[in-house]
C-alpha cells in the first residue's frame, strides 16, 4: 500500500509518501507524479518526503529515477526529504546520491 499527499510551496512541489514503494505500488507513484512532471508549469524542484515510507525495492528506485530523468530533461530536480536509514543506505550503495540528493 502506498499513499501520497501533494502540496505546492511556491516553485516547489512536495509529495509525501507513506507505506511501501515496491513492484505493486511503483505504478501508482508514476501515475501520481506524471501530471506534475509533464505539466507546462512543472516545478523547479520536486521533493519527495519519505519520512513515512517503510519499504523501498528496486522497482521503487526505478520509479524515482524515471521521475528524476523527466524532471532533469525539463531543467528541474528531484530531492528526497527525511528518508529512513534503509532508504539512505540503498541510495548510497547504488551510488545514486548525486541523482537523488537528500534535502532538509
Amino acid at each position: 500500500m502506498l499513499d501520497t499527499c501533494v502540496t505546492r510551496q511556491g516553485s516547489t512541489v512536495v509529495v509525501a509518501l507513506s507505506g511501501e514503494l515496491d513492484l505493486a505500488t511503483a505504478p501508482r507513484l508514476r501515475s501520481c507524479l506524471a501530471p506534475i512532471v509533464t505539466a507546462p508549469t512543472a516545478p523547479e524542484t520536486l521533493v519527495l518526503d519519505l519520512s513515512e515510507l517503510r519499504f523501498l525495492d528496486a522497482s521503487g528506485i526505478s520509479a524515482l529515477l524515471t521521475v528524476q530523468r523527466a524532471l532533469a530533461a525539463r531543467g528541474g530536480r528531484l530531492a528526497l526529504r527525511s528518508p529512513s536509514r534503509l532508504v539512505r543506505r540503498v541510495v548510497k550503495v547504488l551510488d545514486l546520491d548525486g541523482l537523488l540528493p537528500v534535502v532538509g
